[in-house]
């Protein structure tokens, strides 16, 4: 596959998620809570090994 054929379906799949993200909201919340608790148990591991 071409690059830029990678490019074009990477950019038709942020373009699907934006405007289901647009029509979910609630999508984005669990999200962010999701990612702030993975990066806390990261930092919390990294914290102890030091």
């Amino acid at each position: 596959m071409k690059f830029s054929t990678i490019m074009m379906m990477l950019g038709g799949v942020g373009i699907g998620g934006y405007y289901y993200f647009k029509k979910h909201p609630e999508m984005i919340n669990s999200m962010k809570c999701m990612i702030k608790d993975t990066s806390r148990k990261v930092y919390n591991m990294l914290d102890e090994e030091g």
